[in-house]
C-alpha cells in the first residue's frame, strides 16, 4: 500500500512539472536554436512582407538586423513567442489590447492609441509585447497569422521577458492608457490575473484622480531597465514633451510625428530637455522609409550617458490627437540606443540651436 501511495505521488508530481512552464520572448537565428531571450525588436517594413529583427542575444559587432518574411515561421520571433499561447491556450493567461482590434470590422471612436499583449503561465516569467500593428494578433485563431491589411504599412513590436509579478505593476500603469482590451483569459486560477490591479484594468475602473498619468519602472529577467508610461484622455497634453522628458530627464529625437498632411506639434527647443522631430526619410538596413508609410512612433535619447533609452509607442503628437490616451515602452540598452541614434542623425532631424 505504501509503495502504491508513493507511486501515485510521483505521478502527480510529474504531471505538475509538465503543466507548469514559463512564458518568455522567444527568438531564432541562423547561428543558434530557438530559445528565450531578454528582449527582441521586430520592425516590419512598409509595402512588403519583409521585416527586420534584433535581440539581446547579439551584442557588439554581432548586433545586426536579421531579415525575414512576416508570414514565415522559422525566423519570425513574433510567431515563436505567440505560439506559446496558440499551442497551449488552456494554460496561458493573456491580455491583448488594440484600438484597431482583429475581432471587429467597425471600431467605436478612439479614446486610446495603445496596442500590446501580456502573456504568462505560472509565477516565474511573462512575455510583454508593445506594438504598433493594427488588427494584430487574432487570438481567436488556432495559429499565428499576420493580417493582410497590415502588409502595406510599417510597424514594430518590442518584446521583453519580465518577472511574472511585474504584471501587477504593468496593469496599474496600463489602466491610465484606457486600452481597448479585445481578448483576456486565464484558464487556471492565477494570483496575478486575479489581483486587484489586473481586475481593475479588465473591468475598466475609472481613473478619478489627478495627475492622470502613471509610470512603471521594472527590469527584464536579465536586468535591463524598462519604463512604461501612460497618459489618460482626461488631460490635454503630449506624452513625449509633457511627460517623457520630465520622467527620464533627457532630450529625444522622435520618429513618426510628421508627414506631408499632418498638423503636428513642432520640435520643442525651449528648456533644458528638448524634442527634435525627424523629417525623414529614415533608412533601416538599406531600406528608405517615409514617416507617412509607418505606424510606428519611436524616440531615442540624445544624451550620451546612461540611461540609454529607446522608446516605442503609438502617439504621433498630432494636435488633433492630444486628448487621446496613449503609452510608451522604453528600454535602456546601449547597442539599441547607438543604432537608432545613427539612424536618427541621417533622418533629417529638426536640430535645436545650441
Amino acid at each position: 500500500m505504501m509503495i502504491e501511495t508513493i507511486w501515485i505521488r510521483l505521478v502527480v508530481a510529474a504531471l505538475c512539472l509538465t503543466t507548469v512552464h514559463s512564458l518568455e520572448c522567444l527568438y531564432f537565428d541562423k547561428t543558434m536554436p530557438t530559445g528565450s531571450v531578454d528582449w527582441w525588436l521586430v520592425y516590419k517594413l512598409p509595402n512588403t512582407e519583409l521585416a527586420l529583427s534584433l535581440t539581446s542575444r547579439n551584442e557588439g559587432s554581432n548586433f545586426l538586423w536579421q531579415r525575414f518574411s512576416i508570414k514565415e515561421k522559422t525566423l519570425n520571433p513574433m510567431q515563436h513567442t505567440l505560439a506559446q499561447f496558440y499551442d497551449d491556450r488552456n494554460r496561458v493567461a493573456v491580455i491583448a489590447y488594440n484600438n484597431e482590434p482583429p475581432t471587429n470590422d467597425k471600431v467605436a471612436p478612439m479614446t486610446s492609441s495603445s496596442k500590446g499583449i501580456m502573456m504568462w503561465a505560472d509565477e516565474a516569467n511573462a512575455a510583454l509585447i508593445a506594438h504598433t500593428i493594427p488588427r494584430f494578433p487574432n487570438l481567436l485563431l488556432r495559429k499565428y497569422l499576420f493580417p493582410e491589411d497590415a502588409i502595406r504599412i510599417g510597424g514594430a513590436a518590442l518584446c521583453a521577458t519580465i518577472p511574472a509579478h511585474s504584471t501587477v505593476k504593468w496593469a496599474r500603469q496600463l489602466q491610465f492608457e484606457e486600452p481597448l482590451i479585445y481578448y483576456a483569459a486565464s484558464p487556471l486560477r492565477n494570483r496575478y490575473f486575479d489581483s486587484y490591479e489586473v481586475q481593475a484594468l479588465l473591468t475598466q475602473r475609472p481613473i478619478i484622480f489627478q495627475p492622470y498619468k502613471m509610470s512603471a519602472k521594472f527590469r527584464t529577467i536579465g536586468g535591463i531597465r524598462l519604463v512604461m508610461l501612460g497618459k489618460h484622455s482626461s488631460v490635454r497634453a503630449d506624452i513625449l514633451s509633457n511627460y517623457l522628458l520630465k520622467l527620464v530627464r533627457d532630450s529625444f529625437r522622435v520618429w513618426g510625428t510628421t508627414g506631408p498632411y499632418d498638423n503636428y506639434f513642432p520640435s520643442g527647443c525651449s528648456g533644458r530637455h528638448q524634442v527634435e522631430k525627424l523629417r525623414g526619410p529614415m533608412e533601416l538596413s538599406g531600406v528608405p522609409i517615409e514617416s507617412y508609410e509607418d505606424r510606428t512612433v519611436w524616440a531615442v535619447s540624445l544624451n550620451q550617458v546612461e540611461p540609454y533609452y529607446w522608446c516605442l509607442g503609438n502617439s504621433g503628437q498630432h494636435l488633433t490627437n492630444e486628448n487621446l490616451a496613449s503609452g510608451l515602452m522604453c528600454i535602456d540598452h546601449k547597442n539599441l540606443y547607438e543604432l537608432f541614434n545613427d539612424i536618427a542623425a541621417e533622418a533629417k532631424p529638426e536640430r535645436c540651436p545650441k
